[in-house]
């Protein structure tokens, strides 16, 4: 989190149509949904995808 202006930049992420996404494996999937519900402005959004 920016000390700067208060905002994240997620690592590792990429950049399309000023969205960034990032593909996490199963054993970070929990830490993310847990960082998804205690987002105060409701912009962090899991979606799980099918292999």
């Amino acid at each position: 989190m920016s000390k700067k202006d208060g905002k994240v930049t997620l690592i590792g992420g990429k950049e399309k149509k000023g969205m960034y996404t990032a593909r996490v494996g199963d054993e970070e999937l929990e830490e993310n949904i847990k960082a998804a519900q205690a987002c105060p402005v409701n912009i962090i959004h899991v979606k799980q995808v099918n292999k």
